[in-house]
């Protein structure tokens, strides 16, 4: 055994893993567990000296061959393997963590590990200075093992303070990851707010590890860190719990969130105290206060997780020392809007103002203490009309589909039929390519213009039926696509596909009108369109997939009208067009971030985070270039390109201004795309 294991044993803790140590080679650890049936993992691991075995089924053990570092960047070291034990143990970063133990019993110490453990002290192995120059995480590492090993708080060893501070600007090219998992062993762990204390009072690490020294209540760290222990004897709150006595606002958050790429969840429960935990302060001791609070973030803010916010409440409960509500909060079941969409349906709500309605429906069933009772179809009607503050109906695809026979609304909200911004999206490609295909300053070929407008609506309707087919067990879990036709049941599975195979018949007929190389284009474009909706269960690219998807008909206008592929015009407008659906389907995306997060679904809108900006920005420039290649390349005027310089303008803007954590700002609306600056 090796390392923590050992030094935990030697302490009377029992270790939670034991990592192994051999001078066995990589490949020759292999083929012992190859010849006795073991099972490993990870096998890429060999490449640095580790191999990872797992035992019955449930146990994992890293075996790792010996080792020197030859080469040292700070951060990760270049490795070459050794026979040596002595070595090895040189190169680990504490004299604590450099013990090993034969399956004999027999501890070998090869740098007084046994010594500091026993006198409770902590030490580099070596010099201090070059362990940390070796990797600058082992600052961070010492203040953690520091608050497990010593004896008194605040009994730190000047020249290990004093090599930290001189050497702590290497921390600045750590991984954001290394660092939070550390820190948040750190602020949880024993003598977390005097190891804080030195960390950010006498060695100034602020910028290193994402915190605003402006910000920073150490008073309000000991406050909330020394409560907890008082009630359970340990620091038993989230990481970011008692972090958050460290950010003053939400600015401190997002730039902690950025340097140390802590979760969204994490993320969100930061924001979360950092807006509420001074009212919460003054509401003390009122249960139904916090209910409520739990009550917002499910009915107002649209979260469709009900656990994780009553987690989230209890966290703030104990930042506020009001743990006597915790079991109260505990133990409360989540009571239900006894009214839903199907109830605004019924009473002729458009389905535009649903939401606006149910919202406020809640807040007075909310501040009824929950007595107000949805008795009839007229006293919705009547209720919701009072709450509507515009026209309820008005001209709208939503409207048409509102107005069919009701026995059709359901397969044409299953085709989003009501929302045809979709089908807008698929089509204007199209029209690009057949536009470029027209001669300068002729119109394009209004035939083929209706043609794939039709072929447009109807895939996109086909391709939504697949998406719901694939999607449905996700979609009852998210607050915007739970009362979809088949998440909710209102339609069968058969209906659904007597519906697709309907539509997929229709716009088969529409694509045999085409040329043969465009058929063929056609046949091929079925693939991404089948794929995209498992794309987002295993990769954070899916918006890639529906611009391959939603894009094809930049291809095939072009060879409808001309009959032949001219790489140098598709290709461009191609990738234009890719990076176009790259910019808007991932702030579209950011709509269901909090949900995607909870059920594991992925998407650009995580994947760029905070960098979201950058990277639209990036596609927009691409998609922009793109447009200006393919008008050269096919001879446009001067009025083409005035047209790109406005579109580009446009999408610059509305980059700059899109709000990607207001729900209502991402989405795919007329009245996002030209919104007003107000």
């Amino acid at each position: 055994m090796a390392g923590g294991a050992v030094r935990d044993l030697m302490m009377g803790i029992t270790p939670a893993d034991v990592d192994l140590a051999s001078d066995a080679t990589p490949t020759q650890i292999k083929e012992v567990f190859e010849k006795e049936g073991v099972r490993m993992l990870h096998k890429k691991g060999e490449e640095h000296g580790t191999i990872t075995c797992r035992i019955n089924g449930t146990e994992n053990f890293e075996i790792t061959t010996l080792r020197v570092d030859v080469v040292c960047d700070g951060r990760r070291a270049e490795v070459k393997f050794t026979t040596d034990w002595e070595l090895d143990a040189f190169r680990r970063d504490l004299t604590v963590n450099s013990l090993f133990c034969g399956l004999d019993g027999t501890i070998y110490d090869y740098t007084g590990g046994i010594e500091d453990i026993n006198s409770r002290k902590i030490r580099f192995v070596g010099n201090a200075v070059s362990r940390i120059q070796e990797d600058y995480l082992r600052i961070l590492r010492y203040f953690r093992f520091y608050g497990r090993i010593a004896e008194f708080p605040n009994q730190h060893d000047p020249e290990n303070i004093k090599a930290i501070i001189e050497n702590k600007k290497g921390m600045s090219n750590l991984s954001g990851e290394r660092v939070w998992t550390e820190l948040k062993r750190i602020v949880n762990g024993r003598f977390g707010p005097d190891v804080m204390k030195t960390m950010l009072e006498d060695c100034k690490l602020h910028e290193f590890i994402g915190l605003n020294p402006d910000s920073s209540n150490l008073d309000e760290f000991r406050r909330v860190f020394e409560r907890a222990m008082k009630e359970s004897g340990k620091a038993d709150l989230q990481p970011c719990t008692v972090l958050s006595t460290l950010f003053s606002n939400e600015k401190d958050v997002l730039e902690f969130h950025k340097k140390c790429k802590i979760s969204n969840e994490e993320k969100f429960l930061s924001l979360f105290i950092v807006e509420t935990r001074q009212e919460a302060s003054e509401k003390k001791g009122n249960l139904k206060y916090f209910q409520d609070l739990i009550m917002d973030e499910i009915y107002l803010k649209g979260s469709n997780d009900f656990e994780s916010r009553r987690n989230r409440v209890i966290e703030l409960l104990k930042y506020i020392d009001n743990y006597e509500l915790i079991p109260e909060i505990e133990k409360w079941e989540q009571p239900k809007l006894p009214i839903n969409g199907f109830n605004l349906k019924d009473a002729g709500i458009p389905g535009k103002n649903m939401k606006h309605v149910l919202q406020n429906l809640y807040i007075l069933w909310r501040d009824s203490s929950l007595n107000i009772l949805y008795t009839s179809r007229l006293g919705v009607t009547a209720t919701s009309r009072k709450l509507l503050d515009q026209k309820t109906w008005s001209l709208s695809a939503a409207s048409i589909v509102n107005s069919a026979p009701k026995s059709m609304q359901p397969y044409l909200r299953l085709m989003r039929a009501d929302k045809p911004i979709g089908t807008w999206l698929l089509y204007w490609p199209c029209t690009w390519s057949i536009s470029m295909a027209a001669a300068p300053g002729h119109f394009p070929d209004l035939y083929l213009l209706a043609l794939f407008g039709t072929g447009a609506f109807l895939m996109r309707g086909a391709g939504c039926v697949v998406n719901d087919f694939w999607d449905k067990d996700f979609d009852k879990k998210v607050e915007r696509t739970k009362l979809r036709p088949l998440a909710s049941g209102e339609l069968s599975n058969v209906q659904g596909m007597a519906l697709l195979g309907g539509l997929l018949s229709t716009s088969l007929g529409i694509l045999l009108q085409l040329n043969l190389l465009s058929i063929g284009l056609g046949f091929l474009s079925m693939i991404p369109v089948i794929c995209y909706p498992l794309a987002k269960r295993f990769t954070y690219w899916p918006q890639s997939i529906l611009g391959l998807t939603f894009n094809y008909g930049a291809i095939m206008g072009y060879t409808a009208v001309t009959g032949n592929l001219d790489l140098s015009v598709v290709l461009p407008l191609y990738a234009s067009a890719f990076c176009w659906t790259m910019v808007y389907d991932t702030i579209y995306a950011h709509q269901d971030k909090d949900d995607d997060v909870l059920i594991g679904v992925k998407s650009t809108a995580l994947r760029f985070g905070e960098n979201t900006r950058l990277w639209l920005s990036g596609f927009s420039t691409a998609m922009i270039s793109g447009l200006v290649i393919t008008g050269l390349n096919v001879g446009q005027a001067w009025p083409y390109y005035l047209g790109v310089a406005a579109s580009g303008v446009h999408l610059f803007w509305q980059i700059k201004t899109v709000d990607t954590e207001n729900r209502e700002d991402c989405g795919i609306v007329i009245g996002t795309l030209i919104k007003n600056v107000d």
